[in-house]
């Protein structure tokens, strides 16, 4: 049995490259036009206590980020553990409901642990009618210390083909 994989049905995009999370990082605005959803992918590693992580999530009418305000969700989904590649943490995501907002606040031992999020963003959450399209998530500085963390988008699926047959680029 053949199978479409991910890379043949969407987009996977780098919003936060790879950066020390205790300095201010210019992350990018994904167009989210040409896509049904967004899956938002939050890895870091372990850090120094106190520089705590916080996940914002916004949205904008340009590239530039006009009009930037919060893109409010209430669910998201983390693995989280001193080292994630061990048995003990599983395969499994914890998946977790809060009240709508915009902003995930992991609390004051988070800094200490390996960590990803997934946070799951429709099309349809955005202002479309007030011309929103372009989304980002970021970490704002954490603090004093050293942490490294990078965010990735997965975009799919994609609404049309490019004339090549190919998945069309991002906008």
């Amino acid at each position: 049995m053949s199978m479409t994989n991910l890379f043949e049905q969407g987009n996977v995009v780098s919003i936060l490259y790879p950066s020390d999370l205790q300095t201010a990082v210019a992350d990018d605005f994904i167009s989210m036009e040409n896509y049904h959803a967004m899956d938002i992918i939050f890895f870091k590693g372990a850090g120094t206590a106190a520089d705590d992580p916080d996940i914002h999530v916004t949205q904008a009418t340009s590239s530039a980020g006009a009009g930037e305000k919060g893109l409010n969700f209430d669910t998201y989904y983390l693995k989280e553990g001193t080292l994630l590649s061990t048995t003990s943490i599983g395969g499994t995501f914890t998946k977790t409901t809060m009240t709508s907002s915009y902003i995930i606040s992991f609390g004051a031992t988070s800094a200490e642990s390996q960590m990803i999020c997934g946070i799951h963003i429709e099309a349809d959450m955005l202002d479309v009618n007030g011309g929103f399209k372009w989304v980002r998530a970021s970490v704002p500085d954490v603090g004093t210390n050293a942490q490294y963390g990078c965010i990735l988008a997965v975009l799919y699926p994609s609404r049309y083909k490019d004339d090549s047959g190919g998945m069309n680029p991002l906008v």
